[in-house]
């Protein structure tokens, strides 16, 4: 597994010019990171995974046992494939690259498109301070190595587990099983599942926000007119949920619409769109730092251990609202549309008390 997901990010490294790689780097580290996470759940479903025809433990028994099968001679050709790409191919491919790149042949630059704010961003979020972090934080998430490591992996792993619940047959619609039926049958056990894992990365992107690999450029923060740290992250939660959480939801709607009905997936990936957007807004006002303005490669033991003993609480919390919200789709709609409105309140409200607070020694 080792082998194959460095045999994957290299080849990605040395064969896409510098324009596709960043993104492509991002998507293949989500998607192997997702295969594992995915994979470990569906292998430990089996009380007797381990003598299952698939696992490699019983291609080697098997050959021992003089029975040979096209899973052992699939190994062995992987194995054999892996060992000449790596002692062959890449290592020529690369030192091409090096010579290419001595000879000053460089690629063209990144596309800047992706940093342009489009007219229904401009529309929904302020101007001042916010949108320049908001700016910033567009920015980041496709430039800055720090940023988007961290952000794109942790965006999709709830697509992966929603995607393992629709393997498992766990994600009903709860408009059609019963809005308490969350605790009750197999076919909707995963909905309680999904959100902690949501509420958790949520809360993980809020703190991805606050670290960068160009830390010592948050100053040109302070040089903003009426700046506030509450505002900026703000402004940066709201790149977040328009660049991230938007676009992660609407695939979750998708997924969904393979087990339930397409208006009923609208409505459950809205209400857990909702969710996160709340969740996200309430963990960036603990901040008392601008976004992007720690120098780390790693979180301390709080900033891990903290998200994962609050999504459990919070998602409990969630589920509770969604069994009360759910009892029909004309309610669901409307405790959606108030969660997310709550948000925006709950954000106007911090910068405005924050702006007060700042303005009053200076009045005095």
């Amino acid at each position: 597994t080792a082998a194959v997901s460095l045999a994957s990010l290299w080849t990605l490294t040395l064969a896409l010019p510098q324009r596709l790689l960043r993104p492509a780097i991002s998507a293949a580290r989500a998607i192997l990171v997702g295969a594992l996470v995915v994979g470990y759940q569906w292998i430990s479903r089996g009380v007797s995974s381990v003598g299952a025809p698939w696992w490699p433990g019983t291609w080697f028994a098997d050959a021992l046992a003089g029975q040979p099968t096209p899973g052992l001679a699939i190994l062995v050709g992987s194995v054999v494939l892996l060992a000449w790409a790596f002692v062959v191919a890449f290592p020529q491919r690369y030192f091409a690259l090096l010579t290419r790149l001595g000879a000053g042949e460089r690629e063209a630059e990144t596309d800047r498109r992706s940093r342009t704010l489009t007219r229904a961003e401009r529309w929904l979020t302020p101007t001042g301070p916010e949108r320049a972090a908001y700016g910033f934080a567009v920015a980041a998430f496709s430039d800055d190595r720090i940023v988007r490591g961290r952000l794109w992996p942790a965006a999709l792993l709830p697509l992966g587990f929603a995607a393992f619940g629709y393997v498992a047959g766990g994600l009903g619609s709860l408009f059609v099983y019963g809005p308490t039926s969350v605790f009750e049958i197999p076919e909707t056990q995963f909905h309680l599942s999904v959100l902690v894992v949501l509420l958790f990365c949520a809360q993980s992107l809020v703190q991805t926000l606050q670290f960068s690999d160009h830390a010592r450029a948050a100053w040109v923060f302070g040089t903003l007119p009426e700046a506030n740290t509450l505002g900026l992250q703000m402004g940066a939660q709201q790149a977040l949920v328009l660049r991230v959480l938007a676009p992660l939801h609407v695939a979750l709607a998708v997924v969904l619409a393979f087990q339930m009905p397409a208006l009923d997936a609208a409505i459950h990936a809205l209400f857990w769109f909702a969710v996160c957007a709340i969740t996200t807004r309430v963990a960036a006002l603990a901040y008392r730092r601008p976004p992007f303005s720690r120098q780390s490669d790693a979180f301390g033991a709080g900033a891990r251990f903290i998200p994962l003993a609050a999504s459990i609480p919070a998602g409990v919390l969630a589920i509770l609202v969604q069994i009360i919200a759910f009892e029909s789709r004309p309610r669901a709609v409307a405790v959606c549309l108030g969660l997310i409105g709550l948000s925006d309140v709950i954000g106007r409200l911090a910068v405005r008390i924050s702006r007060r607070r700042r303005a009053r020694p200076m009045l005095a």
